[in-house]
């Protein structure tokens, strides 16, 4: 990259092996962001040199304004022959700033190629590419085209997957953002595989999700109870359970501990080597769960690790997970169950 040219992203992310719709949208996002940073007064004005990236058409449907590529202004500017002083030097002045526009311009779509170029493994782009000329006459746009025609299906396994993304368990130590996140992305993934994902739909993967924490069910019937399922709106039940997490957040602090105790999860985990264990804060002390035997404090005994199980016992079971498992607790004396 020129080093008069300053992209937001130095490097696009690289793509190992063999690219796919996941990876080609980060990196396409990643080019537009550099093509926009480059400034420009043509089209819209506030979209720098977007145009490189993408056709005419879809510019002008992304700003409702065409961008005129800057032509090339010739070797030297031309002057009328009974031409002034003054007129000379504005003709030489104009033709200086289509000079650096149309050499920008072309810095700018260099520079980018180059990066597509580095991101994406030979093979996967060598079909394109001229057999005397290489890649020279070939434009950043025609790339990014043939890599998403190629490489950028989305499949009905991909589209599988995407929905197994959406069922996957939320750790609520976690921020609540990250699992917005993971909705958002589901969505466009869903999007661009032509079986988009309505809010509706979303919202009820989320309260699957938030449900199954075992520590938002109340929150969720309440919710329930108060809005109606068709009209509500994916940023209302986002702005609900942001508030209500900060306060279920709050009310562990001032109580120094409880369900989901990161710091006491975070040491316990560390401590017997990563095992996926049921960390329950139960009167203040750790919990850990065993599908057979229910929840004692042992760290050495979990599901994973138990040494006499009952038939169908579940290895993977924790204590926010039993799985049908034991409910009852070892030596904790008079708590409730965790929840299923």
């Amino acid at each position: 990259m020129p080093d008069d040219l300053v992209f937001p992203h130095p490097t696009l992310t690289s793509i190992k092996g063999k690219p796919s719709n996941t990876s080609l949208e980060v990196m396409k996002q990643e080019v537009k962001a550099n093509a926009m940073a480059i400034f420009s007064h043509r089209g819209d004005g506030t979209s720098g040199h977007l145009r490189l990236t993408m056709t005419a058409a879809a510019y002008l449907a992304q700003t409702n304004v065409a961008f005129n590529v800057p032509p090339n202004p010739g070797d030297n500017p031309i002057h009328l022959p009974a031409a002034t002083g003054p007129q000379i030097t504005e003709v030489n002045r104009l033709y200086d700033k289509a000079l650096k526009e149309f050499t920008l311009y072309n810095k700018v779509h260099n520079a980018l190629k180059q990066q597509v170029l580095k991101a994406v493994e030979p093979i996967y782009l060598e079909e394109l590419a001229d057999k005397q000329l290489g890649f020279s006459r070939i434009s950043a746009i025609s790339m990014l085209d043939f890599l998403d025609t190629n490489y950028g299906t989305v499949t009905t396994l991909d589209l599988v997957q995407n929905m197994e993304l959406a069922q996957q368990d939320w750790n609520p130590d976690e921020p609540i953002q990250a699992l917005w996140s993971r909705f958002t992305k589901v969505q466009d993934f869903a999007a661009r595989g032509n079986t988009p994902l309505a809010d509706k739909t979303i919202i009820g993967y989320a309260t699957q999700v938030l449900h199954k924490t075992g520590v938002f069910n109340d929150i969720i019937s309440q919710w329930s109870l108060a809005v109606d399922e068709n009209t509500v709106t994916l940023a209302e039940f986002k702005a609900h359970f942001n508030k209500a997490n900060d306060l279920r957040l709050r009310n562990l602090t001032e109580k120094g501990g409880g369900f989901h105790s990161a710091n006491a999860a975070s040491a316990i985990a560390s401590a017997v080597s990563n095992e996926k264990l049921a960390s329950s804060v139960i009167n203040n002390m750790i919990g850990f769960y065993c599908w057979t035997h229910g929840l004692g404090k042992n760290p050495k005994h979990t599901s994973a690790t138990c040494t006499n199980k009952q038939e169908g016992h579940k290895e993977d079971a924790t204590a926010w997970d039993r799985k049908g498992g034991n409910s009852s607790f070892q030596r904790f004396g008079g708590t409730k169950n965790p929840p299923k």
